[in-house]
């Protein structure tokens, strides 16, 4: 949910955001790098898996 408010106020800072959130409502400071690492990870995966389907479907033939 987090993520996708940040991702509406600005795409390209919806780390920064994420990073914020979690500054403000984790106990230990430690914890926010890791957890903007696994969102940054997980999100570089879905891209991925994103942009192999779009050019999957751009290879089939149209009728």
């Amino acid at each position: 949910m987090v993520l996708l408010i940040a991702t509406v106020l600005d795409p390209s800072k919806r780390l920064f955001y994420l990073g914020w959130f979690y500054e403000k409502t984790c106990a230990l400071l430690n914890e926010v790098d890791k957890l903007v690492a696994i969102v940054k990870v997980k999100i570089k995966h879905n891209h991925e898996i994103m942009s192999t389907n779009v050019a999957s479907v751009s290879l089939l033939p149209y009728h």
